[in-house]
């Protein structure tokens, strides 16, 4: 059985944008099936279903339905957010510095001196 290298840095992803969450206070809650959000981000009483698409060269891919509340788009150094309400029903232009989306750019938190404080 050969693994589909697209599937598996999508899921890592997922992760990374989780982890953004869970370092600004959320809960991260996984369905068991897909219901059109990866996972469920919840703060201070308020559930939002997230999305999550990789940045690739070419932008991330076409958003066919909005059965979520955010998405989050994972690039190398940076993560956006963005809420469902404020994407075109079609898809979401390159992010680049003259897209409409740039003002929910976040610096992606760095992760991995959370992860090294956490295993001593």
């Amino acid at each position: 059985m050969s693994a589909n290298p697209y599937a598996r840095t999508g899921k890592i992803a997922e992760e990374l944008a989780a982890l953004h969450f869970m370092l600004k206070g959320h809960y991260i809650f996984w369905p068991v099936v897909d219901n059109g959000a990866d996972f469920v981000a919840m703060k201070d009483g308020k559930y939002e279903g997230v999305q999550v698409k990789r940045m690739n060269e070419s932008g991330p891919s076409n958003m066919k339905n909005k059965d979520f509340d955010l998405l989050a788009i994972v690039g190398e150094q940076h993560i956006w957010i963005i809420p469902a309400v404020n994407l075109p029903g079609t898809g979401v232009e390159v992010l680049g510095a003259n897209s409409k989306y740039h003002i929910f750019r976040e610096e992606r938190l760095h992760w991995e001196k959370h992860v090294a404080r956490a295993s001593r």
